[in-house]
């Protein structure tokens, strides 16, 4: 049995410290948003650094000599981000067709003619004893994920859902490519809808290790309970974070 209550505990004083001034929120959000594009590409192989990315997004320029489709990936993964953040405002439910238009957004500049469209051949993960389900399966998979999602988003702690979700659909691995991106994006707004800030993934160290093993250990065992502990410490200490740069900006 998980214990959610610390993260709970954490949200509740991260609320009574709602809502933010203009300028509290601005600075947390353009940080938050750059490491997200940041590590969530860099953990699919994209080269640019931190201040690389920054440039992108915050200032339209390109520095360096990375390859293109690198910076438009970062481009492209931050209006997914934008799309992300609009559906939480509208407090609405998510559902295939928003999975399919996150997928679409990451992937409109590299990769149009898969983008928004699940996979009609067989695919091999690299590195990964787990086979994803072969073509055919993949809608059946898709509305099993949904129709479970709409089942306990409202009963089971909202970590849970969001982390779930996540290994659920990387494992059904219905699109070609940027599945974990897209997964990433989904877990978000889930957590978000809730009030929780977005889980940030870190492309390097611990975090990333711990992020690969047990997303495998949860396809070959079929045992969530690592991811989603995963998930959830990283949850605590995004919400430690946001708390401490409170007080800091308080003083």
């Amino acid at each position: 049995m998980i214990d959610f209550s610390l993260a709970t505990s954490l949200k509740n004083l991260l609320d009574q410290q709602r809502p933010l001034t203009k300028g509290e929120a601005a600075r947390i959000s353009a940080d938050e948003r750059i490491s997200m594009v940041y590590n969530s590409n860099a953990l699919e192989g994209n080269s640019l650094t931190p201040f690389e990315t920054k440039m992108v997004l915050q200032n339209g320029i390109t520095v360096g000599k990375k390859p293109l489709k690198d910076y438009l990936e970062a481009v492209d993964l931050n209006e997914a981000a934008d799309y992300i953040e609009e559906l939480v405002s509208k407090k609405q439910q998510f559902t295939e067709r928003d999975l399919k238009q996150v997928h679409y957004l990451v992937f409109k500049s590299t990769s149009r003619q898969d983008a928004g469209a699940y996979r009609r051949v067989g695919v091999e993960i690299s590195g990964s004893q787990h086979q994803p389900p072969e073509p055919f399966l993949v809608q059946e998979k898709m509305t099993a994920l949904f129709d479970w999602l709409h089942k306990n988003e409202n009963i089971l702690h909202p970590i849970e859902v969001a982390a779930v979700f996540h290994h659920r659909l990387t494992s059904i691995h219905p699109f070609i490519n940027g599945n974990g991106r897209t997964a990433r994006l989904a877990m978000n707004f889930l957590l978000m809808q809730h009030g929780y800030p977005p889980v940030i993934v870190k492309a390097s160290g611990e975090s990333e290790v711990d992020y690969y093993q047990t997303l495998e250990s949860g396809d070959t065992t079929g045992d969530r309970e690592p991811f989603i502990t995963f998930i959830k410490k990283t949850e605590e200490q995004t919400l430690m974070t946001y708390l401490d740069r409170l007080q800091v900006d308080e003083n």
